[in-house]
């Protein structure tokens, strides 16, 4: 097969897309089923037929599909990144909305001042994580990073990075003094720039 056909064709049923150009992208959550035995026969096999998106959904099989076509291989779900960061975003995304930290706030407000800096460069997020915990400790942005790494350290991929790492006494004093030095800095270097970030608004 070469690669037009799988580019255009692979996978693609247009009559269930309405016979679009464009694969429809499916954003459903969950999808039904006549009964109650025809759901529990998919519950099994959830990574081939829809039954909640974060296992398999349409859009994403047509994807995988197509992906492990172009790698030669006999499926992407678990070579392709886009489809395990997707579950950690969809996981993220949930855990916000079940916390009621999913809203924006004013883009002028103290909170959204933060986020707006925090989403300007991903090197000063450690930096302002380490000040607000200090001059704001519960603002939204403290709030949103703890889920992320919660989600994080309930995903299996990602648990090990989590866990304690056996190790002798001197390199467990080098890494607590290394840790400890990174700590300082962080806030030393933190809690100004958030700092001038709270009082720049209430400046102007």
């Amino acid at each position: 097969m070469d690669l037009s056909e799988i580019l255009t064709h692979l996978g693609e049923d247009r009559g269930h897309g309405f016979d679009a150009v464009v694969p429809p992208i499916v954003q459903s959550g969950n999808f039904t089923y006549p009964t109650v035995a025809a759901m529990r026969a998919v519950v099994g096999n959830e990574f081939d037929r829809p039954l909640y998106t974060r296992g398999y959904n349409p859009t994403v099989a047509l994807l995988r599909k197509k992906i492990a076509a172009l790698e030669k291989a006999e499926d992407a779900l678990n070579r392709f990144p886009v489809c395990r960061i997707g579950l950690q975003v969809q996981r993220y995304q949930d855990a916000l909305l079940a916390l009621a930290l999913n809203g924006e706030p004013a883009p002028h407000s103290v909170e959204g001042r933060l986020l707006r800096a925090a989403r300007g460069g991903v090197l000063m997020l450690g930096f302002m994580d380490a000040g607000a915990a200090i001059v704001f400790p519960r603002c939204l942005l403290r709030r949103r990073l703890l889920v992320m790494a919660g989600v994080l350290e309930a995903s299996p991929e990602y648990a090990p990075q989590f866990l304690s790492v056996s190790s002798g006494k001197l390199a467990q004093a080098a890494s607590l003094m290394w840790w400890g030095a990174r700590a300082i800095v962080k806030r030393l270097v933190g809690v100004p720039l958030v700092a001038a970030i709270i009082s720049a608004g209430s400046a102007s």
